[in-house]
This record gives C-alpha cells, sequence and structure tokens, in this order.
C-alpha cells in the first residue's frame, strides 16, 4: 500500500505492459490523464500514443529499448485536447520479473512542455539578440579573465574588418591571433581593468588579416555574472 500511494503521488505517469504490449499497470497520473478505468488488459500500451499507434509501431519501439541496452528515452510532442502543443519525456526500461520470470517493459514519463517552451523562447531571445549584435556597425567582443582572456564572443563587424573569422578567435587568445606587440599591449590593458574594475577608454592599433593597419578606439568593461567571475567586454569602431 505505501508503494501503491508514492505511485500514484509523483509527477511522472508511471506504466508497465508485456512484450506484446499488453497493459499491466498504470499508476492514478496515466489513468486521470487517459481517462482509463477498470482492467488495464483490454488495452494495449499503443493505444495510449499521441498519434493511431499499431503493432509493428510498438515492435519498432520495442526494438529500440533493446537496442539501446534495454533503456531507451525519447521525447513525444502531440496537441492535446485545446490544442496546444505538449511534450513528454519518456524513459522506457526492460526488466526482468523473476517471480514470473518474464520480462516486462516499463515507462516513466514527465510532461515538459513549460521546460521547452521556456528553452525555446531563450533560443528566440538569443536569434534575436545576435542578429542584432551582428549587424550593428562597431567591433564588439567578449573575452573570459578567467580562462587566460580567452574570446568568448567576436562580431560580424570585427571578422569583416579585421578580416579574421570568428571561428579562429572564439576560444582564443590575443596572443593566438594578433602579433605578439599587439598581444601583449591588449593583455596589459585587459589586466589593467581587471586590477582597477574601472571601464578604459583608449586608442588602440592593430594589423587586419591582410596586414593592413587599422586604428580603433576601444571601450573595455567588465560585466558581473552571476555564480563564476565576470566578463571582459570590448566596443571598438574605426577612427
Amino acid at each position: 500500500e505505501m508503494v501503491k500511494y508514492a505511485l500514484n503521488n509523483v509527477d511522472e505517469e508511471i506504466y508497465a505492459c508485456s512484450l506484446d504490449g499488453t497493459m499491466e499497470y498504470a499508476n492514478e497520473q496515466f489513468r486521470v490523464r487517459h481517462d482509463v478505468e477498470g482492467d488495464l488488459s483490454q488495452h494495449k500500451v499503443y493505444d495510449f500514443w499521441s498519434y493511431e499507434g499499431s503493432r509493428l509501431q510498438w515492435e519498432a519501439r520495442l526494438a529500440k529499448i533493446r537496442r539501446d541496452n534495454g533503456s531507451h528515452k525519447y521525447t513525444v510532442r502531440f496537441k492535446n485536447e485545446q490544442g496546444r502543443i505538449v511534450a513528454w519525456d519518456i524513459v522506457a526500461y526492460i526488466i526482468y520479473d523473476y517471480f514470473q520470470e518474464r520480462e516486462i517493459v516499463w515507462f516513466f514519463g514527465r510532461d515538459v512542455t513549460q521546460r521547452i517552451e521556456h528553452e525555446n523562447k531563450v533560443k528566440e531571445m538569443n536569434s534575436i539578440l545576435e542578429c542584432i549584435l551582428n549587424n550593428i556597425p562597431v567591433y564588439l567582443f567578449v573575452k573570459d579573465p578567467a580562462d587566460e582572456f580567452k574570446y568568448l564572443y567576436w562580431n560580424k563587424a570585427f571578422a569583416e574588418h579585421s578580416g579574421i573569422p570568428a571561428s579562429k578567435a572564439i576560444g582564443h587568445t590575443d596572443y593566438e591571433i594578433f602579433q605578439s606587440e599587439e598581444a601583449e599591449k591588449f593583455r596589459k590593458d585587459d589586466l589593467e581593468l581587471l586590477r582597477t574594475h574601472q571601464r578604459i577608454d583608449i586608442q588602440e592599433t592593430y594589423l587586419t588579416a591582410n596586414g593592413e593597419a587599422r586604428i580603433v578606439q576601444t571601450l573595455k568593461a567588465l560585466v558581473p555574472m552571476e555564480d563564476r567571475e565576470p566578463l571582459l567586454i570590448g566596443i571598438s569602431w574605426d577612427t
């Protein structure tokens, strides 16, 4: 009774079926959502899928569980009765029942609709921000002082004017990108900023990938971060 109470009061849907898909167990959450009463053995597990399931589809799912060494995780998306797209993370296990000497497939499902909606919103906002930062007519870069001042971000304007693509800058230090004399000057300014935490407004010169000297006005500042050291952000424009 304690186990039954626990299974019926968790957030997950927990249910089980035999290898031919015949339902053998479902907790209260599963029964309520699928409006199931009485004897479960009249149903197949694929009767409750978000689309019209079949024995062949169930066998394909069972094969995937076996392929993954008896433990298979997947996400299903479907429209609910209100027309809203919902998503469920499901983990399926094949467990051997030594008492009845047979295999049983157990499922644990959790509604992850809100999490996925939040993730999609974050992706959308990041995409908008990326679009804005890559279309402003100034250089914009971000470094990580906690990781040898390696670049974390390098916008499109910086790449176009310097001739150095972001792929060759991100994850690298100034010493790996620019000539040693330039890199040393940049590092000196970065260390001064880290020491004083006071914004730096300076004029700098660097050589582009094709050897052209460019003079830029640069603002550097530290940006506080949660649960980690601050990041260094810089904005430059040609003078």
